[in-house]
């Protein structure tokens, strides 16, 4: 996450404005704190693993939805648990490749919001996860500013297996929904996204 954090992207407002958001979602998630974890539940978690992406996306006079292929990390941490249930508030960047597609170039999307865990001591354990986003595109010989990108919301679904107390694997199907700020694009988009991921708890 380091790594993509210190990306080098071309020098904007747009590029400053996110890296700052993305910086205000980590704060509260490194200050977070959960008195009445159980002894046998781990507090924080980390997933990764792949992602597939279907956006509209336009520069240019050149359109295309995807899917795009990409991968993504996680950060979290419970904020309270009752029972079988908790609640946690987490981060996560996605980086997408969009040359497979008409769109030659990358992507990168930062997330944040609050995740909602059942049958935290069962084996499968359904999830549901909503909160806000911020997406960079970039396509190659496009001026900037006519990349897509803006701010967004999205919610999920998903459910782990368990396989150890500390190990599993998951899936996750999320909504998006952004606003395009680009210089010759506005207005509403939506899109969708199906995770695979390993999930860790410590």
């Amino acid at each position: 996450m380091a790594i993509l954090l210190m990306h080098d992207f071309p020098s904007s407002t747009r590029s400053r404005r996110l890296r700052a958001a993305f910086a205000l979602l980590l704060a509260p998630l490194l200050a977070a704190r959960c008195a009445n974890v159980p002894p046998w539940l781990e507090r924080s978690y980390a997933r990764v693993g792949p992602t597939l992406l279907t956006e509209h996306l336009a520069a240019d006079g050149t359109r295309d939805s995807g899917p795009f292929p990409g991968v993504g990390a996680t950060v979290g941490t419970l904020l309270a648990v009752e029972r079988t249930r908790s609640v946690g508030l987490e981060a996560e960047i996605e980086a997408f490749d969009l040359d497979p597609s008409d769109l030659d170039g990358y992507g990168f999307r930062y997330l944040g919001g609050a995740r909602w865990h059942w049958n935290i001591d069962g084996r499968l354990r359904p999830t549901v996860g909503v909160g806000g986003s911020w997406t960079d595109f970039r396509f190659d010989d496009t001026r900037i500013g006519r990349d897509p990108g803006g701010a967004g919301g999205w919610v999920d679904c998903g459910l782990d297996w368990m396989i150890t107390p500390w190990f599993g694997i998951g899936a996750k199907v999320r909504g998006l929904l952004r606003y395009e700020e680009s210089d010759r694009e506005h207005g509403p988009r939506t899109g969708v996204e199906l995770a695979l991921q390993s999930v860790w708890r410590f």
